[in-house]
Formats: structure tokens, C-alpha cells, sequence
């Protein structure tokens, strides 16, 4: 008896593709060290801070951290779709929330839910430093984490970068800034 063998397509999904709008792009080539995006929900402000990220993980030493108040919200939306940004790029460390990639750089996820999680931060040194919603965090929160900006690479442009809606806590500090 003779069987047949077919051979099964394997299906494999296009490649990733991600346009910025203009806001997005203003957004991704400004060299300020300090920079918000703002705007309302839906308006790709999260996405445009994961992918400004990824701008630094080719260097050698490029720490990068991405706060949100709440760890759940992390979860909810920026490690999920760092899942597709990142995915064909490093290998996720979902004990440690953190992307590594092949030269020893990584995007860490953290959070900071009152002042006394700031201290989870006092030994850290971080290139860039993006926080998602920072209307939701009060100003010795933001500005904590000035301090643990900094690198030894002098390839490597240090960052802080924001996004905020006009409500929350923190809407009368950061106008001000």
C-alpha cells in the first residue's frame, strides 16, 4: 500500500510594518533630552515611546527603562505590543520585564506606584527613560529619575521621554514645564 505524503504550506505573517504619523515622527527625530508627546487616547503617543526606544539597542551599554504608575498597565498594553515591536529583535526575560538584546543592551519595564517604589531605582543608570502616561505620576516622581539618567558610552545620546493626556495628577506640573 502506497501513502501519500503532502507536503503543508507554512504560512508565515508579513513582516512587522509600523508609519509613524508627522506628530510621531516630530516626535522620533527630535534630539532634545527632555520631550512630551501629548494628545488623547488612541492617538499613538505609546507607540511612538516603545519605538523610540529601539533607536538605541545597536550600542553597546544602551539601558532603557519604560515606566508606567501601575505594573497591570504595563501589562495590559506596552508589554503586550513590545511583543511585536521587539519580538525579531531580542529575546523577552518576562521574570526580570526586560527585552535583551545581542549586544548586552535591554528596555526594562518598571513602575512606580508611590515614592517609596522610587527606591527600586537608587543603584540603576539608564540611557533612556521613557514614561507613559506621566500625568499620572507627581513631579519628585519625574523628576527622581533625572538622577538615573546618565552612560559611560559617549556614542549614546541620553533621553527622557514622555507621553501625558490633559487629565490626571500631574496635568498642573507638567503644563508648567
Amino acid at each position: 500500500m502506497e501513502q501519500t505524503i503532502e507536503k503543508k504550506e507554512v504560512i508565515k505573517p508579513p513582516p512587522f510594518v509600523w508609519k509613524p504619523t508627522a506628530k510621531q515622527n516630530r516626535f522620533l527625530s527630535c534630539p532634545a533630552f527632555e520631550l512630551g508627546m501629548g494628545g488623547g487616547a488612541g492617538s499613538g503617543k505609546s507607540a511612538a515611546l516603545e519605538i523610540d526606544t529601539l533607536t538605541g539597542v545597536h550600542k553597546k551599554g544602551f539601558n532603557a527603562l519604560i515606566l508606567r504608575r501601575k505594573f497591570v498597565d504595563l501589562e495590559r498594553s506596552l508589554i503586550q505590543r513590545s511583543h511585536v515591536l521587539y519580538k525579531d529583535r531580542g529575546r523577552y526575560d518576562g521574570v526580570h520585564h526586560r527585552w535583551r538584546f545581542g549586544n548586552q543592551s535591554f528596555i526594562e519595564f518598571g513602575h512606580c506606584q508611590t515614592l517609596k517604589d522610587l527606591n527600586n531605582y537608587y543603584s540603576s543608570q539608564y540611557s533612556f527613560i521613557g514614561i507613559d502616561q506621566v500625568e499620572q505620576f507627581t513631579e519628585d516622581m519625574y523628576l527622581f529619575f533625572f538622577s538615573r539618567v546618565r552612560t559611560a558610552n559617549p556614542d549614546i545620546q541620553c533621553k527622557i521621554r514622555f507621553t501625558c493626556n490633559p487629565v490626571g495628577v500631574g496635568r498642573g506640573w507638567i503644563k508648567k514645564r
